[in-house]
């Protein structure tokens, strides 16, 4: 069985790599040397955050994992620039803030294993992304979908998504689901996003969906005899892809669907189960993986992983 994460082991550094001027160094309250797999995850005090740090420990007792915290703070803008004779406050204090809502995260998730936690100075996507090389995964809470949400989460896991070297999930609930619908184009990306999911465990149930957008035949008419010629293209590439992947036929259930592949991969996944999409860039069959990555992440009712060699 292909493991998950896929990549050689790791040898962590929790340290930064580089401050903005206005902070001060971080500070790790445990490092994490121990060979394993490596799980980040991102902790902000929300339920969401609390959500993703669970969700990690089921996926890491699954495959092995150990996990790392991270909690960013930040100056705001307006005490960068204060009125003239007034006082800066502390930093110290904000970043005791960070490490109690930290350690208060940790504690409410009641994990076996307590996990690494680290508190840093910075913008909390871009210190996540700077992390993500050292890490297998990143896991991230994400919240419902609503205007303020979705505003919310393009500026921080959506930029994580964006921009990580390593897969991202973004995590709407504390259990993990062992029901994976995978995204398939016939792309590299998406051959290992079927490895991945394979990797989850051998009881993990996968369906691999492949949708072909019909406008790209611009005004010919769709006749039964065209539209059968585009299924079968669609089946061979679905069926191509999961040979190249090596995974057994036996795991995997093939989906054909007919239309945008952002609404109908979105759709194809119920709102339990994990949707596993290659990363943004582009794909063979209608530009689907760079553009469904980002639809899927505002409008998608499910968990999500971005996956990305």
């Amino acid at each position: 069985m292909p493991h998950p994460f896929g990549f050689s082991t790791l040898e962590l550094s929790l340290g930064p790599k580089s401050l903005p001027t206005n902070c001060d160094t971080s500070h790790d309250r445990r490092m994490s040397t121990n060979e394993k797999p490596a799980i980040l995850v991102g902790i902000d005090g929300s339920e969401a955050s609390r959500n993703a740090l669970i969700w990690a420990s089921q996926l890491a007792a699954r495959t092995g994992a150990r996990i790392d915290t991270i909690s960013a703070w930040q100056l705001s803008s307006s005490y960068l620039m204060p009125i003239v004779g007034a006082p800066l406050p502390p930093t110290h204090l904000f970043e005791e803030a960070a490490e109690q809502r930290l350690a208060l995260a940790v504690e409410m998730a009641d994990l076996d294993e307590e996990p690494g936690q680290s508190i840093v100075c910075g913008h909390a996507g871009s210190v996540i992304v700077e992390r993500s090389s050292k890490y297998d995964l990143v896991v991230l809470g994400r919240t419902g979908r609503g205007r303020l949400e979705r505003m919310l989460i393009g500026s921080t896991a959506r930029h994580v998504a964006r921009h990580a070297h390593c897969p991202v999930a973004l995590t709407t609930a504390a259990d993990f689901c062992p029901n994976v619908t995978v995204a398939v184009d016939g792309s590299p990306n998406s051959i290992g996003a079927l490895r991945w999911a394979a990797g989850l465990g051998d009881d993990v149930a996968i369906k691999a969906v492949l949708a072909h957008d019909e406008w790209i035949l611009e005004d010919e008419p769709l006749g039964h005899e065209l539209r059968a010629g585009l299924d079968d293209r669609a089946e061979a590439t679905l069926l191509g892809a999961v040979e190249e992947s090596g995974v057994s036929e036996e795991r995997i259930t093939i989906q054909v669907r007919e239309g945008d592949p952002r609404t109908m991969i979105v759709d194809a996944a119920t709102g339990d189960e994990l949707l596993v999409l290659g990363g943004f860039g582009h794909s063979l069959i209608a530009g689907m993986v760079g553009s469904l990555a980002g639809y899927a992440i505002e409008h998608a009712p499910t968990q999500i992983v971005v996956w990305r060699d």
